[in-house]
């Protein structure tokens, strides 16, 4: 559970259909089922900080996550200026946020800096994300 109940609360309140109309893309099975099973509560608060390579051969950059992103209508109504129009599913607990973008049918996890409003590919897609915070969860 995160450190708030009201954004507990939030994250539960999920509404994939309001997502999907508003940003005109179907969100990945992968991240639906971490949130209908709840395993978004187990997996916060965690780094990976490993020195292999991504999908394409590049290497992984640092990931912290604090807590995942609520995934509904209250929360695109106020969204971090600059990602309006992105999947924002997760954040490193400094304002940063992981995003994937609709144009790219959500094939690439972005970060977010909310300072700069800069986006950087991870050169992961969002299975290979939520296994790499799975796997560093075990350890």
């Amino acid at each position: 559970m995160t450190l708030s109940k009201n954004l507990d609360e939030k994250i539960k309140n999920f509404d994939f259909d309001y997502i999907e109309s508003y940003l005109g893309k179907p969100v990945p099975s992968c991240l639906k089922e971490l949130y209908e099973s709840g395993e978004v509560f187990e997996l916060e608060n965690i780094i990976v900080d490993e020195e292999e390579d991504d999908d394409e051969g590049n290497d992984l950059l640092y990931i912290c996550i604090a807590n995942w992103e609520p995934l509904n209508e209250e929360r695109y109504q106020r969204p971090w200026p600059g990602t309006e129009k992105y999947l924002n599913f997760a954040q490193d607990g400094s304002g940063n946020l992981f995003i994937a973008k609709p144009e790219e049918n959500f094939e690439v996890v972005h970060f977010f800096d909310h300072e700069t409003g800069e986006l950087e590919s991870l050169n992961i897609n969002i299975p290979t994300f939520i296994d790499k915070v799975r796997e560093w969860n075990e350890d």
